[in-house]
């Protein structure tokens, strides 16, 4: 439940959007001992979180869980329309939870009017060396790694030193170097942590990967001055003529009013600008902040430019190459391009698929639905084609244009909707650039993947741009907004010109410089009080087995969840049994190893009864780490011997039981970023039997639940393992005489339930051996064409 002091509250500053802007610059105020109410579109979401960005999820609920921007853009470029999912994020940390941590300083002519290399604007309103300071501070704070780049001619960066080089970037950086050009090791925000597993284009898991929510939200969190509300959407801005007055939210089904001295708009350059479109009134007739009416206008983004290099035969080059950048092709002919640097992928045959899905979604051709599929054949034999080659991208800058904008949707005010056209001087520019890249590449084989102007939506900018005129900006040079006088702005938005680089640094540093500007302002003003923030519990499991393992049992009271029990025991996990009958589990505790066996009185049919016990196992003894969902009732009853109520006892036991002891493991296994869950499952749901209708109809529905689990759980928690295990009939009461001996098929649960291999979710087993689902005719002609072996169903082999 929501602490009514935050939403009471006058706060010093609040700070719409938590990415690469909003996260650092409510660090920066929380740190100089601001009161700061950060507030978020999206999850907090647990810090265990792998998922990538992926445009296939198309079901809005499911986009917001994992962190996406939940809408497709509406777009119109060259005014052609289209829907599609941008890749931009709405969660904590925003957009930069999932970038590949690219933390570049742009080059001096990219802010400044330089002798001889004209800037588009005439120059940002603050210099280059106005910037430099909060550079370095930004390396620090995101704790930027790598190399210096060799063609530099300014004072060397506050980089940490960069990991070596693997094989593949080693491999191509000699090439490099043999032809003349000048590679270095990119700058990254990434603090190369033990088993880093550089989660480019993914969510970190443990912080290594410095973004808006670990150098940002989190850090600031920690600090009792401020506070976070995730999965709360800014609906408008109030106010008078030149101030805010108050935010009008929503978190639920809530409706909140926020109040601040200072408010903080970073909510992306395509967000931050609807939202002051949005918020009209009769003291804002254009919208807030908007008397130029260039809120929205100057719409940039870069052209990508992707190319494929194939690697000398000799070189060691297994493995995509990853850490090298260059910029030998920034600028050149009085031409203003871009960064040169590594993808991190290999011309593989799921990346290509992925691109010309991607393509096809924004094309003219996306109607025909039908067509989508064959894209794997071109695919396909794009990847024989290209084999070992390395894919890199260079930047292209894009230049200001009042007729690229951002607007209101007339159909749905709530979604981001753009008109952008490619101008004549851009396409002329990339057509240099490519002549440029490929004779300084000649000698080395190389093919461009880009056939037609690829834009760069991930890197929009300029839609709020700050500078001295107001007639002209939208901000001033402190990024206040002209007309308002305690409004700011801290994202991509701010920028007047797009630059040749990444643009995240200079997000970041503009976001410190802001604060500065920001905190002095508000120094001899009155702070006010600020309620404690309750910190995250810290679990551990000292009270744990042997194997550092917490079980939950089901039916631990007879029969195979009893074997079960045992035999995790056994194998020094501390298991606590579910039963409804004391008798049961005090039998079950006598054949347990000695003072490994927790018994609880559960029935798993009463969803709060589970939850008190699993609350109480993890005060008392620690994270559940395993659940094996065992509990069943077969009451053998024909259909029309059933009641409603009868029927639905079944349910609730086969099905609710699986459900609340699922969703009680999950709220711990989700904060761990792992655990196991094995399901025991049945196939009466495909071979029913007589008098089993309740029974059947609920161990059915259970497995489906499995796959419908791996669905939600599987990219976002991929250590958090899920399995249905079918032993067969067994010589229980709930079996046959002639069945199976309990105490032999535990032995095999109980190493599916340890064995915690990724490649096991949503796999099938029964009894001891891996059940493989049979693959379409197309499927299996696929995988012969591309050489993949064929998959060998894995058995469970006991320990001893």
């Amino acid at each position: 439940m929501m602490n009514p002091d935050v939403v009471e509250k006058l706060w010093d500053v609040i700070v719409i959007g938590t990415g690469i802007g909003g996260g650092t610059i409510a660090r920066c105020l929380a740190e100089k001992g601001l009161s700061v109410l950060m507030v978020e579109k999206g999850p907090f979401g647990p810090r265990a979180e792998q998922q990538s960005l992926r445009s296939d999820v198309d079901d809005e609920h499911a986009r917001h869980v994992r962190g996406y921007w939940p809408k497709p853009l509406h777009a119109v470029i060259d005014g052609r329309a289209s829907l599609f999912y941008g890749p931009l994020g709405a969660g904590v940390g925003g957009s930069s939870a999932f970038y590949a941590a690219t933390l570049e300083r742009p080059e001096r002519h990219d802010i400044d009017h330089v002798e001889g290399r004209s800037h588009p604007s005439g120059g940002w309103p603050e210099s280059y060396d106005a910037f430099l300071p909060y550079f370095e501070r930004t390396e620090r704070m995101y704790q930027v790694c790598g190399s210096g780049d060799p063609l530099s001619g300014e004072p060397g960066s506050s980089l940490l030193p960069a990991p070596a080089l693997p094989h593949a970037d080693s491999a191509m950086r000699d090439t490099f170097e043999k032809i003349g050009l000048h590679p270095y090791h990119i700058h990254l925000g990434v603090r190369f942590l033990p088993g880093c597993t550089m989660c480019f284009g993914y969510k970190c898991p443990r912080s290594c990967k410095m973004d808006g929510r670990s150098a940002g939200v989190e850090p600031a969190l920690r600090r009792a001055n401020a506070a976070l509300l995730d999965d709360c959407e800014i609906k408008v801005i109030h106010g008078e003529k030149d101030s805010v007055s108050h935010l009008v939210a929503q978190r639920g089904g809530e409706v909140l009013t926020l109040r601040a001295r200072r408010y903080v708009l970073a909510a992306g350059a395509l967000g931050s600008p609807r939202l002051l479109l949005a918020s009209k009134s009769e003291a804002w007739p254009q919208g807030c902040a908007n008397s130029s009416g260039l809120v929205g206008r100057n719409l940039m983004f870069h052209l990508s430019e992707m190319v494929a290099i194939w690697p000398k035969r000799d070189a060691l080059s297994e493995g995509p190459t990853r850490s090298i950048a260059m910029r030998d092709f920034y600028y050149a002919g009085n031409h203003r391009f871009g960064s040169f640097q590594a993808m991190g992928v290999d011309a593989s045959y799921g990346e290509i698929t992925h691109y010309l899905k991607n393509i096809f979604d924004r094309s003219a051709l996306r109607r025909l639905k039908a067509i989508r599929p064959f894209l794997r054949i071109p695919a396909f034999l794009a990847a024989r084609f290209f084999g070992r080659a390395k894919v890199f991208v260079g930047i292209i800058e894009d230049f200001p244009y009042e007729h690229n904008r951002v607007m209101l949707d007339a159909e749905d005010p709530g979604r981001l909707h753009f008109e952008y056209r490619i101008s004549s001087e851009l396409t002329e520019r990339r057509r240099a650039y490519r002549k440029m890249v490929k004779r300084k590449l000649r000698g080395q084989r190389s093919m461009f993947l880009s056939f037609q102007p690829e834009l760069n939506f991930a890197h929009c900018c300029g839609t709020l741009r700050f500078g001295n005129d107001p007639r002209t900006s939208v901000l001033d040079r402190d990024c206040r907004a002209h007309d308002v006088r305690n409004l700011y702005v801290v994202d991509a938005s701010f920028m007047p010109t797009s630059m040749g680089i990444n643009p995240s640094l200079t997000i970041a540093a503009n976001a410190l410089r802001v604060g500065d500007k920001l905190a002095a302002e508000l120094a001899d003003e009155k702070l006010s009080s600020d309620p404690s923030m309750e910190c995250p519990m810290l679990l551990s499991n000292s009270n744990a087995g042997a194997s550092g393992d917490v079980a939950v049992v089901t039916g631990a009271g007879a029969g195979l969840g009893q074997a079960l029990a045992v035999e995790l025991t056994r194998r020094g996990v501390r298991v606590v049994g579910f039963a409804r009958r004391k008798a049961g589990l005090d039998d079950t505790a006598g054949r347990a190893a000695e003072g490994l066996f927790v018994p609880r009185l559960v029935d798993v049919g009463d969803g709060a009864a589970v939850q008190r016990a699993f609350t109480d196992i993890q005060r008392t003894i620690g994270n559940v780490t395993i659940l094996v969902n065992n509990a069943a009732v077969y009451p053998h009853r024909d259909f029309m011997e059933e009641t409603a109520e009868s029927f639905m006892e079944t349910v609730a036991v086969n099905l609710g039981g699986v459900v609340a002891c699922t969703r009680a493991a999950l709220a711990t296994m989700t904060r761990s970023g792992a655990g196991r869950i094995v399901n025991v499952g049945s196939f009466a749901d495909l071979a029913p039997q007589p008098a089993s209708s309740a029974y059947s109809v609920s161990k059915g529905a259970a497995r489906i639940l499995t796959k419908a689990l791996v669905a939600d759980f599987s990219d976002r928690f991929p250590d958090i393992v899920i399995t249905t295990w079918m032993p067969g009939i067994m010589a229980t009461d709930m079996g046959r005489p002639d069945g199976l001996d309990p105490g032999v098929a535990a032995r095999w649960g109980a190493e599916l339930a340890l064995w915690r291999d990724r490649s096991l979710n949503g796999a099938i087993f029964e009894r001891d051996r891996e059940i493989l689902e049979p693959h379409s005719l197309k499927r299996r002609v696929r995988d012969r064409l591309l050489l993949r072996p064929r998959a060998v169903p894995r058995q469970l082999v006991p320990a001893g």
